[in-house]
């Protein structure tokens, strides 16, 4: 392996948008890669091309062979039993049949209309060999499925132009079946391909081979964000940057091909590439770590910049194991713990990892039977006015309670449920159930409360979601002014004009709209104005440390000060103590809710909380 190296980044544009173009190599540098790589793939299929050859008489078999070994190919195979040919045709799979017609047992035309009702056997090409060369056999055969016809004594330079022609149709055809259509890059398909050759290199020798897979981060949420137009036009740029890398990642040009990494587009968002000929398995880390910085530079959408980023994982041949579905099942593995856990370097698959990553899957096989089970729970945290200390409502919660009592923490299954679309019916239920235990309480005669229900991305993209809810609504009897839908500042900063359309709309149906997390993202009054929303919430992560924290003191002086210029209510999460309540209430904070009052709470014990608080029983200290 050679040391990696890195240029300067260039630009290249398309209508709409102004990607920046790989950094190591100009687009025309890039297309000729391309194309040689084509040639290459033509090239190597000739001189792999496996030639079956079907005939009575041997001598005739061993002349064809003897003058297509003189016309470079190499790898045959041949029988005199025409009965053997179709068993033979299905376990090697031959890219050029040489058929007679006249045989004992078996005629050509039979085993012409037997492979053409064989859908493993119909697409091998095949040249009719035969000393009947009248029309009308001609014809036949053509019509049965022949794709050449030559006649008997064969003219052996005729035959091998007639084979070369063939094969290179096929390689044309096998490029498009291997290769992704919008990115050029080679397929899943030609990546397996390639893979079984680097595995049984390294079986053979002292040397490794690893496997990197890259998951882009997000990007589905990108392209309904910017278009699936534009989000062709991202992945191409991505290709682009990947493949110039790995041009250049084991050496020059000249070095030979099959030592290079191979680059593949095997998913929607995924890649992977294959290392081959590895001395140590720190090489592959080294490929690994120059991939990734294809990321750090952003990608720019006219006037906006966007960063892409993307988890990688690595598994290495043969300690992690000597077959395709093993090597990258491990890399996506490690991918997954790196995404989860949010590194920022590639993974290198560990034993540790399977352990976790059986948990995420026995999670995730229950997670389907949670709503069938009942077993989804909602719990209630208590929002508090600060000037009067009244309980105002609560913010909803979802939890999941497995037989036996155990609880998965929401951290574990939430992100799991967005990546499986669980969340959907899950945020279905949540808003539902809220809306019918709202009623429920405000049949107890607890009319003025509200209730705050957390809405995610995937929920939220949704084109039935509105509609859902003003079908709830209406089926709870519940008032919408007393629910407030709860959203991210990071989501809603996604799409800002499809974000302001949904939350119009929102405000259209009566309900109440936060913006949740305040602070931990763009924070710009620029932004802001955009949305129509009812209050902000301060993010706990700002309250944690106030007031000995001067910079959090600024900051949330700060949000404040923006939403009362802008007639927004303020709720500060995470209260703790009444050394922080003082301050909210010094700086005018509307509402709180933390663990100076209560922590999240099943249906029961918040009434019985709402019930002491009516008798006078408890009072939040003013």
């Amino acid at each position: 392996m050679k040391k990696i190296s890195q240029n300067n980044a260039e630009h290249v544009t398309s209508e709409s948008l102004d990607i920046p173009n790989p950094p190591l190599q100009d687009m025309s540098a890039i297309r000729q890669r391309r194309e040689n790589k084509v040639i290459g793939f033509f090239e190597e299929s000739h001189r792999e091309a496996l030639i079956m050859m079907v005939d009575d008489e041997e001598t005739t078999i061993d002349v064809l062979r003897m003058f297509l070994e003189d016309a470079g190919y190499n790898n045959f195979t041949t029988t005199t039993d025409s009965r053997k040919a179709l068993a033979m045709a299905k376990m090697r799979r031959p890219d050029v049949l040489l058929l007679d017609l006249k045989m004992p047992h078996i005629g050509g035309f039979e085993i012409l209309d037997a492979m053409h009702n064989d859908e493993s056997l119909k697409y091998i090409p095949v040249i009719i060999l035969t000393s009947a060369v009248d029309a009308g056999t001609k014809l036949t055969a053509l019509e049965r499925g022949a794709t050449d016809f030559l006649g008997k004594p064969v003219d052996p330079s005729e035959l091998a132009l007639r084979i070369r022609n063939i094969l290179t149709a096929k390689a044309y055809q096998d490029s498009l079946i291997f290769h992704d259509s919008l990115t050029g890059l080679p397929n899943r398909q030609m990546f397996g391909n390639n893979l079984t050759k680097s595995i049984y290199q390294s079986m053979q020798t002292s040397h490794s081979c690893a496997v990197i897979h890259l998951d882009l981060y997000k990007f589905h949420q990108l392209n309904d964000s910017l278009g699936h137009q534009a989000g062709d036009v991202l992945l191409k740029s991505i290709a682009q940057r990947l493949e110039s890398s790995i041009d250049w990642a084991n050496g020059t040009e000249t070095d030979q091909e099959q030592s290079k990494p191979f680059l593949a587009r095997i998913g929607g968002d995924e890649f992977a590439v294959i290392v081959p000929d590895l001395s140590e398995a720190s090489e592959a880390v080294e490929v690994a770590n120059h991939i990734h910085g294809c990321f750090v530079r952003p990608f720019v959408f006219g006037s906006r910049e966007f960063y892409v980023t993307a988890s990688m994982g690595v598994s290495i041949c043969p300690q992690d194991g000597d077959s395709n579905d093993t090597l990258l099942r491990k890399a996506c593995a490690a991918t997954a713990y790196a995404k989860e856990h949010g590194l920022k370097t590639p993974y290198i698959y560990s034993s540790e990892i399977n352990a976790q990553m059986n948990e995420r899957f026995h999670l995730e096989h229950m997670m389907h039977r949670a709503l069938e089970k009942d077993q989804l729970k909602l719990v209630y945290q208590p929002k508090i006015c600060v000037n009067t200390g009244h309980v105002i409502g609560a913010e909803t919660l979802m939890r999941w309670e497995l037989p036996g009592g155990e609880s998965v923490s929401p951290e574990k299954f939430i992100p799991i449920a967005e990546e499986t679309g669980l969340i959907l019916p899950f945020g279905e239920w949540a808003f539902k159930s809220s809306c019918q235990q709202l009623h429920e309480w405000q049949m107890k005669g607890y009319e003025n409360l509200h209730l705050a229900v957390n809405v995610s991305p995937i929920q939220f993209q949704d084109e039935n979601f509105l509609e859902y809810i003003a079908t709830t609504l209406q089926a709870t009897d519940v008032e919408a002014h007393q629910l407030t839908i709860e959203v991210t500042e990071t989501l809603l900063m996604q799409n800002v004009q499809a974000s302001s359309k949904i939350l119009s709309r929102m405000r259209e149906l009566g309900l109440r709209v936060s913006i949740d997390d305040f602070g931990t993202g763009y924070s710009s009054l620029n932004y802001l104005k955009n949305f129509s929303a009812d209050e902000l919430k301060i993010d706990r992560s700002f309250l944690s440390h106030v007031p000995e924290d001067r910079d959090n003191c600024a900051i949330i002086k700060a949000i404040v000060g923006m939403a009362r210029g802008l007639g927004l209510s303020v709720v500060a999460e995470g209260i703790e103590n009444t050394e922080q309540l003082d301050f909210i209430r010094q700086e005018e904070c509307d509402e709180f809710q933390g663990f100076l009052v209560g922590k999240p709470m099943p249906a029961d014990e918040f009434e019985n909380f709402l019930k002491a608080s009516r008798k006078g029983n408890w009072q939040l200290a003013m």
